[in-house]
C-alpha cells in the first residue's frame, strides 16, 4: 500500500466504534475525519500520521429529519448531507482527495452515490443493522409495533447503501449475514472488535477478589442496566452468600452525582476518571481488572460494550453478560461466557463462578482461545489491510 494513499472517515460523531476504527486505520495509512459534532472522547492515535478532525458547518438541527427522509436531502442547501457533499467536492477540486471514504454509521451513507460520482472508493460500515434490531424488538413487544415503519425505512436505505458501496464492513458475522440478505451482491467483510492480548497477559494468572463492571457511566442505557443489577440481582447474591459476597466495583468515566449516590445506597463501590484523559482511562481500567475476580455486563439495551467484554476475557476474567451486552458476537454460552437475562439465572451464573474455581479456570481458558482465533488485534489489522487492498 502506497504511503501517499489516505482515507477519510465520515461520521456524525466519533464514538466507540469510530475510535476503534481510527486506531486500526492510523496504523496502516494517513487518516482524516469529517464529522458533524466534536468527538465524544479524545481520539487515540496509533500511527505516525496525525489524525485531522474537521467539523462540518451545516444546519445540524436538521440531521434527525434527514435520517427519516433519506438520500435526496443532499440537494437541500444547508442540510448536513449537502454540507458533506460540498466538502468532498472541495477536496477533489484541491487535489487533496483521499482514495477511500469510509462512511461510519448507516445514516451517514446517504451521500454514497455522490461520493462515487466524484471518483472516491466508498466503504460503508454497517456496524449494526438497525432494521433487524427494530424488528426483533417489535416481535417481543406490541408497544414497539409503532416503530415498524422505521424498520422498513431503515431496511430500504441499508439495502441501497450496501448495493452502492465498493465494500461493506460488518461488526460481526451475524450483521454480515443480515447485510447479505438485504443486498446479496454486495461485497461484505467482517471487521469485529479486537483486543491486544499481550497488553493483558500479565493479569491472566492473577485473579482478584471483586465483581467488576466497567463502562460508560454517563450512558443512560448502562445506568439502567446497573440499576437492574442492583435491584434484581444484588439482593439474591446477598441472600445466597451473606458475608462471603465479594465487593462489587463499578468503574468508568465520570458519572452524574445522582447516579453515584444510587450506587452508594446499594453499597456498591465505584471508581471514576476524566473521560478526556486517555492515559488515566487506560490505567484505571487495568487497575480495576487487576482487582477483578469476575466481570459482569448487565445491559438491558443494545450498546457497544464489546471492548470491555473482550478486555476482561483477555485478562483472564470470566464474564457474565446479558444477551444485549454480547449481541452479535459468536460465543458459546456456558463455555466462553455466561449469558442470562433473567435475574435468577444471572445470579446463578455468578454464584457458580464465585463458588467454583475450576469453572472459572475452564471459562477463562475457553475465552482466551476464542479471543486469539477471532478477536486478536493483529488479525483485525490484517483483515483491514486486505480490505483496503481489494476495495
Amino acid at each position: 500500500m502506497s504511503t501517499s494513499e489516505s482515507l477519510l472517515l465520515v461520521t456524525p460523531q466519533i464514538r466507540s466504534r469510530e475510535s476503534y476504527l481510527l486506531k486500526l486505520l492510523s496504523e496502516l495509512l494517513p487518516v482524516s475525519v469529517l464529522s458533524l459534532h466534536p468527538p465524544y472522547r479524545p481520539i487515540e492515535q496509533r500511527g505516525p500520521h496525525p489524525i485531522e478532525n474537521r467539523i462540518v458547518e451545516s444546519w445540524k438541527w436538521l440531521w434527525p429529519a434527514e435520517q427519516w427522509v433519506g438520500d435526496w436531502t443532499s440537494m437541500v442547501p444547508g442540510s448536513c448531507s449537502a454540507a458533506l457533499v460540498r466538502e468532498l467536492r472541495k477536496l477533489r477540486a484541491r487535489n487533496q482527495a483521499p482514495r477511500w471514504i469510509w462512511f461510519s454509521g448507516a445514516s451517514m451513507a446517504g451521500v454514497v452515490e455522490e461520493a462515487q460520482g466524484l471518483g472516491y472508493r466508498v466503504i460503508v460500515d454497517q456496524d449494526r443493522m438497525a432494521s433487524s434490531q427494530i424488528l426483533r424488538d417489535a416481535s417481543s413487544s406490541f408497544l414497539q409495533w409503532i416503530r415498524l415503519p422505521e424498520a422498513w425505512r431503515d431496511s430500504y436505505y441499508e439495502r441501497r447503501r450496501c448495493e452502492r458501496a465498493h465494500a461493506v464492513v460488518a461488526s460481526s458475522p451475524l450483521h454480515a449475514a443480515r447485510a447479505l440478505k438485504l443486498a446479496p451482491h454486495s461485497r461484505v467483510r467482517v471487521l469485529g472488535p479486537s483486543v491486544e492480548i499481550q497488553s493483558f497477559q500479565f493479569l491472566q494468572d492473577k485473579p482478584g477478589t471483586k465483581l467488576l463492571f466497567c463502562g460508560d457511566l454517563e450512558d443512560p442505557a448502562q445506568q439502567e442496566g446497573l440499576l437492574w443489577f442492583a435491584e434484581e440481582v444484588l439482593p439474591r447474591l446477598r441472600a445466597a452468600l451473606k458475608d462471603q459476597l465479594p465487593r462489587i466495583l463499578v468503574a468508568g468515566p465520570s458519572a452524574p452525582a445522582q447516579f453515584l449516590r444510587m450506587l452508594e445506597t446499594y453499597k456498591i463501590d465505584y471508581r471514576t476518571w476524566d473521560k478526556n484523559d486517555l492515559a488515566a482511562a487506560n490505567q484505571g481500567m487495568l487497575s480495576c481488572l487487576t482487582e477483578a475476580l469476575i466481570c459482569f455486563l448487565p445491559h438491558r439495551k443494545p450498546r457497544a460494550g464489546f471492548q470491555f467484554l473482550l478486555q476482561a476475557m483477555a485478562a483472564g476474567r470470566p464474564v457474565v453478560s446479558t444477551t444485549r451486552s454480547s449481541a452479535g458476537l459468536l460465543f458459546t454460552p456456558g463455555q466462553e461466557i455466561w449469558i442470562d437475562d433473567k435475574p435468577d439465572a444471572f445470579t446463578t451464573a455468578l454464584l457458580k463462578l464465585i463458588r467454583t474455581p475450576e469453572l472459572r479456570k475452564q471459562t477463562t481458558l475457553s475465552a482466551l482461545e476464542l479471543i486469539r482465533k477471532h478477536h486478536d488485534w493483529d488479525l483485525a489489522r490484517s483483515t483491514l489491510s486486505e480490505l483496503l487492498k481489494t476495495s
